[in-house]
């Protein structure tokens, strides 16, 4: 059911065009959220990474500052992160790009997947 007149498929058109139901539906703002989140657990992971080399609250702070240069400048996470040389010192391109691989961020999903899946059979 969707949450605004405008994403509603019966009376969407007389309410906004293509382009406003695409730009305030519920879809993209959840589309938002999840890019939001996804963005944060790869600041986590390269800050995680960091710190060893850095200490933890070192770690946080360029991270966190990466993280606001990237959004005033609207550039990627990656790039920001790849061109501060507090980072390029500990973790490569490639040590970066597996920070940012979402199947990196699964932690026990799988496991714990594969637990229930077996219990089901029972």
């Amino acid at each position: 059911m969707p949450a605004i007149v405008a994403d509603n498929r019966l009376f969407g058109d007389l309410f906004a065009t293509a382009e406003m139901r695409a730009l305030f539906s519920d879809e993209a703002t959840v589309a938002r959220y999840l890019a939001v989140e996804a963005a944060l657990a790869r600041a986590e992971a390269v800050m995680m990474a960091l710190a060893p080399a850095l200490g933890r609250q070192r770690a946080h702070d360029v991270v966190h500052d990466c993280c606001r240069r990237a959004r005033e400048q609207c550039a990627p996470l990656m790039e920001v992160l790849a061109t501060e040389p507090a980072v390029a010192k500990v973790l490569d391109r490639e040590r970066l790009e597996d920070l940012f691989d979402p199947a990196n961020h699964l932690g026990a999903a799988p496991k714990m997947i594969r637990r229930l899946l077996a219990a089901g059979k029972r």
